[in-house]
């Protein structure tokens, strides 16, 4: 087994064919580590650091009301094309885009949380701590 302790990551690249990409990890008194794997590996690779978010969450008891707020450019609402699902699509600044398939009952709550949400209006002081 190889474990390298990396100290940071100094940067993420696609390759110009875009069939990997490269992690460079920062080494203590070394050279940086670079790691290639194939591009179709990055969905995988998100659910992995998710879950690893959550886990490091739960160890070191973090308060669960702070939420961690990605500024959205685009967005979008469809349905999948036989109707059967609600998806959801939003892109970051930068450009990563994460997209979720609701429901339709998961997603008649969000509108009504929604339009709950909008019509009270709602001010940030005594919502969760936004971050």
């Amino acid at each position: 087994m190889l474990i390298i302790n990396g100290r940071s990551v100094k940067k993420i690249t696609v390759s110009q064919d875009g069939d990997e990409i490269e992690i460079v990890l920062s080494i203590e008194h070394q050279e940086p580590a670079h790691i290639r794997i194939p591009s179709d590996e990055l969905d995988q690779m998100l659910v992995f650091v998710t879950q690893a978010i959550t886990q490091r969450e739960r160890i070191h008891q973090y308060d669960p009301n702070k939420l961690y707020i990605l500024p959205c450019e685009w967005w979008n609402v469809a349905t999948t094309s036989d109707g059967q699902w609600v998806v959801m699509s939003y892109r970051i600044e930068g450009g990563a885009e994460i997209t979720f398939r609701l429901h339709p009952e998961a997603a008649k709550q969000f509108r009504e949380a929604l339009g709950t949400l909008l019509s009270e209006r709602i001010q940030i002081e005594g919502n969760p701590q936004i971050h």
